[in-house]
């Protein structure tokens, strides 16, 4: 498995959500935040490293939770998410009733755990697939669990999951700024220059294996090609090829390895760089390459509106 790698975007990430739970904490003022970003950019990474960090615990006084990450179902309820979180973080008595009552008792729960951070992974579901007033609803039941609970709430999702806090000016205002896991992008020299690093420090992780020159001049920018400068399916490919060679009982990660973790871990997230790794084919950073590459972690329909030129990547 590789390490976690604590470049700019994923320290900058790190620091704001820090921010936000001193403040929480203090009792000054309740304190939220986003941590959004495409698919495949390493939000998740960031949340595993937080949970994995502050492990729950038991005192005389219980179990004490003081990170804890919910799972936002795909057609998200009020009373579903509260249950959710009095699995993660309560005593694991089940409980019935009325959405009011789960909804307190997830709250009693969070301040007995005395829990500091919470993330609610896939927020944008609520955006999907809840009517507007299941939205507005919601967006008055998190500002009600933030401010009984002195939790620092951290929405976590795609882009459009800001559309859900600004239904809410009270909402609204609780919110810090954005931790943003952004795309790197091959055009941008300081971008350029920090995924060539990432490549390098990831080789002198797999040290088991013998390995292509991963930051070398054509193979980075296959590598930028096949994951789209998304740090999280980086790490998901490379973890791949470790699990292929080691499978096939080889010392050696070859381009073709890359390949299969490519098509097994990446492949259909992106419009028109089916074989990256294809050695017989010329890859350079083009204008047409770059549109596609751009797509990597978009849902088809904005895929669609970024290579027709009407939205950014």
């Amino acid at each position: 498995m590789i390490d976690l790698i604590h470049h700019d975007i994923f320290a900058d990430a790190l620091e704001k959500i820090a921010r936000t739970m001193e403040a929480a904490r203090d009792g000054s003022s309740v304190s939220c935040l986003v941590l959004d970003g495409p698919s495949g950019s390493g939000k998740s990474l960031v949340v595993e490293h937080l949970v994995a960090k502050h492990q729950p615990y038991r005192d005389t006084d219980g179990k004490k939770v003081p990170v804890a990450r919910i799972a936002t179902p795909s057609n998200p309820t009020i009373k579903g998410v509260a249950s959710l979180i009095i699995d993660e973080v309560g005593d694991g008595v089940p409980i019935k009733g009325s959405e009011t009552a789960v909804s307190e008792r997830a709250m009693t729960q969070l301040r007995s755990a005395e829990n500091g951070l919470l993330f609610f992974d896939d927020a944008q579901h609520v955006v999907d697939h809840r009517p507007l007033k299941d939205q507005l609803r919601f967006t008055d039941w998190c500002k009600n669990l933030a401010d009984e609970t002195g939790t620092a709430l951290i929405l976590v999702g795609l882009a459009r999951v800001h559309e859900l806090i600004s239904l809410n000016d009270q909402l609204f205002r609780r919110f810090n700024d954005t931790a943003h896991m952004r795309r790197l992008s091959w055009e941008d020299e300081y971008d350029r220059s920090l995924f060539l690093d990432i490549l390098a420090c990831i080789q002198s992780q797999l040290t088991d294996f013998d390995t292509p020159q991963l930051d070398a001049d054509e193979m980075g920018f296959r590598m930028y090609a096949a994951t789209g400068g998304l740090i999280g399916y980086l790490v998901k490919m490379i973890e791949e090829a470790e699990r292929i060679a080691r499978r096939n009982g080889s010392k050696t990660i070859t381009v073709d390895t890359l390949a299969d973790a490519h098509d097994f871990v990446v492949y259909r997230k992106a419009v028109g760089l089916e074989r990256p790794f294809d050695m017989r084919m010329e890859l350079g950073p083009d204008p047409e390459t770059l549109a596609h590459i751009q797509t990597m972690g978009l849902t088809s329909a904005h895929a669609e509106r970024v290579l027709a030129g009407t939205l950014p990547g």
